[in-house]
């Protein structure tokens, strides 16, 4: 991977920057210790599975790491936090809270004197904060409700997800404060943010937030002598979620002020837009990375869905705000945010602001937003923070591992983290052992050096293990060829005729190919001639009435100049439907092709159908019925729907013919997000033993006149736009045939 170092206008100096994936050559390790854990995958989550309980060591040099994790679904079973010590990792103490516990944080606790854990977890349909302290049997747990809610999935449970998303003394009031975000992923309930102080366990202030606030590094407070205030971004999630302030279809930009109000709200991204956040230098402003320009929400949510599209434009911002929300400098630029983070950059060692675009892939631009470098993409993960090793300052910390601050990899993860903690610092500040985590798993190590000798031994096993793979293979070639050599007189002879069957088999199997494929063609060709000639035959049926009623007319003595210009008009619509439906036979053997999804009204189509049919329907003096609900929308086709109801209605006029007070009912319900269009007839019925087949393609009961493509058009088309059909017979009574067809909200 290659980073470009912007230096001045005219000089761009370019640095080369290790992007190996081989880890095993890495030049340090995370030399993990055995003793960490990663949860079920049916576990409920626990987003701080371990968390650092005393950062300095005890009189006898002891550290202290506090667990946490949840009961297996189904058990009625509490969650368990333990003390564990260090380096020795036995566990010293479990306590066990009766909820299912997402999150906590550890504190000092003014009070008490004593190191205190409070978080949040949930129990049927209850959620609440809680407090205790582990070392303190005599100070009882206490709790505060916070919430209700209600299952929504059928499982009988309530399951929401509630994290801290920041814990400090953010109003400067010298209480700590402890920000927990709750959503409902599935179930029905709040998605709220409360703030919380921790001493007293007081709420504070509460806000409904219907979209998702993500669960690291996105939230932030801002304090000073005039005011303190929090700011945050949230992301779309499309679960139908809103509330006063916020729809869960746009990502949002807000801050809100110490007593729990909303000051700024602007939309920044519709749909699947990114929206991310990171505080500028010492809090004088915030970046923000967004899709669309920062909006007052009141102004995009009066758009109509086209509008919005409008607004898309392919292009991403990332703008400088204020602590008041107020917009300093816009920045587009073409490729997507995926994260933002200020890190040094330069000769100079100045912070800069580095985005991370998909496929690893980096952009650097100064705090006034003027880019300065770019990177191509790489695998490098998320940024989560720095610190410093030996050898090493101002170490990035990623998603997959660690790196130097000229981004050559030192050391890889064993697996994905969210988080880590430093846990053992030597006197030059640099971290020698950490703990990393993710949800519902932990691992503690040392962040060691690779010596040459480890790294010979690696070199050595490597090669050893393909050495060993071409010497087996070189011995497995030598007898193999041995033993050819002994028998090649034989095997010769089983060759030569071996060859002979193949060519004669090979010849066989060639035409049979030949066979095949001709015979593939015949069936496509018969398919589309066939479904033209029916098509051609229902779209010219009327003009023959017409033209038939014309010629009985013309031998009248007095002719009525009304009639013959209706009929003669008559004619000259089926004679344009044919030349129409001359047009689609390109598109019929590619039937799905043509599939084109729009909004369809079904009783404009299905007036279409019926006045397709007006002359036979009036000739044979059948009465057409309608019952049910109208104005229904759905997805689909409308030349391809009208199709479907004209051949349902031509299948229904040539059963009633010779039928005595002929019917066709038409009828309409919706129910489920699905119409029901069912066409029934008072005909004889179809024979018991042809129902099932009527579906198949070239079968018909109509040996004259039915080429047997009508249904199976009906079919494969309703089935292209997700929809179903099916045939109800009654014998000697009649037949219904019933679309499902998928409905589209009139909103």
């Amino acid at each position: 991977m290659i980073f470009w170092l912007g230096t001045s206008a005219s000089a761009i100096e370019r640095m080369t920057v290790d992007a190996s994936q081989d880890t095993s050559y890495l030049s340090h390790r995370f030399a993990e210790i055995p003793a960490g854990a990663t949860a079920s995958a049916k576990t409920k989550n626990q987003y701080h599975p371990v968390r650092i309980y005393s950062e300095s060591p005890d009189i006898n040099g002891i550290r202290w790491l506090m667990t946490a994790r949840n009961s297996p679904p189904g058990r009625d079973l509490p969650a368990i936090f333990g003390r564990r010590d260090f380096p020795d990792f036995e566990k010293k103490l479990d306590d066990a809270v009766h909820l299912t516990v997402n999150d906590y944080i550890l504190y000092d606790d003014l009070a008490s004197g004593l190191k205190a854990l409070v978080g949040a977890g949930y129990k049927n349909d209850t959620a609440c904060v809680f407090k205790f302290y582990p070392e303190a049997d005599s100070l009882p747990l206490t709790d505060r409700f916070i919430a209700a809610g209600t299952d929504a999935t059928g499982d009988g449970q309530w399951e929401p997800s509630i994290y801290s998303v920041l814990s400090d003394d953010y109003d400067l009031d010298g209480q700590v404060e402890v920000f927990f975000y709750m959503t409902s992923h599935h179930d029905a309930g709040p998605r709220r943010l409360y703030c919380v102080e921790v001493e007293s366990l007081t709420l504070e202030w509460e806000i409904d937030v219907a979209t998702q606030i993500p669960t690291h590094n996105q939230f932030f407070f801002n304090s000073d002598s005039l005011r303190a205030t929090v700011a945050f971004v949230s992301i779309p999630h499309f679960q139908g979620h809103s509330d006063a302030n916020f729809d869960e279809n746009f990502g949002y930009f807000s801050i809100i002020n110490n007593r729990g109000e909303l000051v700024v709200n602007k939309i920044g991204t519709i749909g699947s837009g990114a929206i991310h956040l990171v505080p500028g230098e010492a809090g004088e402003c915030y970046y923000i990375s967004h899709q669309i320009p920062l909006t007052e929400p009141d102004s995009i949510l009066s758009l109509s869905k086209s509008q919005l599209e409008v607004m898309i434009d392919n292009k991403w911002r990332i703008s400088k705000v204020d602590p008041n929300g107020k917009i300093l400098k816009v920045k587009e630029i073409d490729q997507k945010p995926i994260s933002l983070w200020l890190q040094t950059f330069g000769p100079d060692s100045r912070m800069h602001l580095y985005v991370r675009h998909p496929f690893g892939a980096m952009s650097v631009y100064d705090l006034d937003l003027s880019l300065k470098g770019m990177s191509p993409p790489s695998r490098i993960g998320s940024y989560l923070g720095s610190l410093n090793m030996p050898g090493y300052e101002n170490a990035w910390v990623c998603t997959d591992g660690i790196y130097s601050s000229d981004l050559i990899k030192l050391i890889h993860f064993p697996r994905e983290v969210h988080y880590f903690e430093s846990l053992v610092v030597d006197s030059n500040n640099s971290v020698t052992t950490l703990v990393i985590g993710w949800t519902n798993g932990w691992a503690v190590g040392h962040l060691e050096k690779r010596s040459s000798l480890d790294l010979l031994a690696v070199f050595y096993v490597k090669n050893k293990v393909y050495g060993l793979m071409i010497l087996s293979s070189l011995l497995a070639g030598l007898v193999i060829m041995n033993f050819y050599r002994r028998r090649a007189k034989h095997d010769y002879q089983t060759i030569t005729r071996q060859k002979v069957e193949l060519e004669t088999t090979h010849m066989a199997l060639k035409k049979a190919q030949q066979q095949i494929v001709a015979q593939e063609k015949f069936r496509q060709a018969r398919d589309i001639a066939g479904g033209f000639a029916h098509e051609i035959r229902n779209a010219l049926f009327p003009a023959r009435s017409a033209l038939n009623k014309l010629t009985s007319i013309n031998k009248t003595p007095h002719l009525d100049p009304e009639q013959v210009k209706s009929l003669s008009k008559f004619t000259d619509e089926a004679i344009v439907r044919a030349i129409d439906l001359t047009k689609k036979v390109s598109w019929y053997s590619n039937l799905e092709s043509a599939r084109a999804i729009e909004i369809v009204d079904v009783d404009k189509a299905l007036k279409e159908g019926l006045n397709a049919n007006q002359m036979r329907i009036a000739e044979n003096k059948i009465a057409i019925e309608r019952s049910g609900e109208s104005d229904h929308i759905v997805a689909g086709n409308h030349d391809h729907l009208v199709m479907v109801f004209n051949n349902l209605l031509i299948n229904a006029l040539d059963a009633l013919t010779g039928v005595d007070k002929p019917l066709i009912i038409i009828e309409q319900n919706a129910d489920d997000g699905f119409l029901a269009v069912r066409f029934t007839d008072n005909g004889p019925g179809i024979p018991p033993e042809d129902v099932s087949r009527v579906f198949e393609m070239f079968f018909s009961t109509k040996s004259d006149t039915g080429t047997g493509l009508g249904l199976p058009m009906v079919k494969k088309i309703v089935e292209m736009y997700g929809g179903s059909v099916e045939v109800k017979n009654n014998h000697d009574k009649g037949t219904s045939f019933e679309l499902h067809l998928k409905l589209i909200s009139s909103d």
